[in-house]
């Protein structure tokens, strides 16, 4: 039982430092803009959306 505490914790510590690093990685402006557009339309209760920008249309 001991050793599968052990692997647990080891697990853990490891999920949490992977968490931890991806909360401090900045985001970049663009996936901000992103960010806050899909906030936007989800408050809004948009089901579909028609991207007719220049970009990729990742939205």
């Amino acid at each position: 039982m001991l050793e599968e505490d052990e692997a647990y914790c080891d697990r853990t510590a490891e999920q949490q430092a992977e968490a931890e690093a991806a909360i401090e990685k900045p985001l970049s402006l663009n996936q901000q803009r992103l960010d806050a557009v899909v906030t936007a339309l989800k408050s809004k209760g948009a089901k579909k959306i028609v991207d007719l920008g220049c970009g990729q249309g990742h939205l």
